[in-house]
């Protein structure tokens, strides 16, 4: 079984777990790293390298056609089976509507600061971790497990960064 077609086999698998209402899009490899720099002009010139060391996938629901605005569109950039069930989790939190994928200020802030802890990113984690586990894939749900302690531990020293910024301005006036 080639890599798409695991991943098609496991997409399939998490899409009849969650019941989604609309099928979701989910684009693989070049297809994925080509719709992304179409989405994002700032993205427009970017190596697939170096969209891939931003990110391992991406699920877009903002601003999208018509044709997509129900499912969202899902890009896997490394194609693992972690990533795709993170996503998914995603997709199906946007198609149940949940308040925290709305695009306020405030919670773009604290999404850019606290990716790790952000409501919506627990949940994917902790899914995509956990359909790891179910699946008897237990050396992908470990890396996957240190991925997330990566992340948590990239944002703590963020905040830190952060908060000692804001003393130092604070401390001129």
């Amino acid at each position: 079984m080639s890599d798409k077609e695991l991943l098609e086999s496991h997409k399939n698998k998490i899409i009849k777990e969650l019941k989604f209402k609309h099928e979701p899009i989910v684009l693989y490899g070049d297809e994925a790293f080509s719709f992304f720099r179409k989405s994002f002009p700032v993205y427009h010139n970017k190596s697939d390298k170096q969209i891939l060391k931003r990110a391992r996938g991406y699920f877009h629901h903002v601003n999208l056609s018509q044709d997509y605005v129900n499912t969202g569109v899902i890009c896997i950039f490394n194609e693992h089976i972690g990533t795709l069930a993170h996503e998914l989790c995603h997709a199906k939190q946007f198609q149940d509507n949940n308040k925290w994928m709305e695009s306020r200020k405030w919670m773009k802030l604290f999404y850019k600061i606290g990716y790790a802890f952000y409501p919506t990113e627990r949940e994917a984690f902790k899914y995509a971790e956990n359909y790891l586990k179910s699946c008897k894939l237990d050396e992908l749900a470990s890396d996957y497990k240190l991925h997330i302690r990566k992340v948590k531990i990239k944002n703590v020293f963020q905040w830190c960064a952060t908060l000692f910024l804001f003393s130092m301005v604070y401390a001129m006036f």
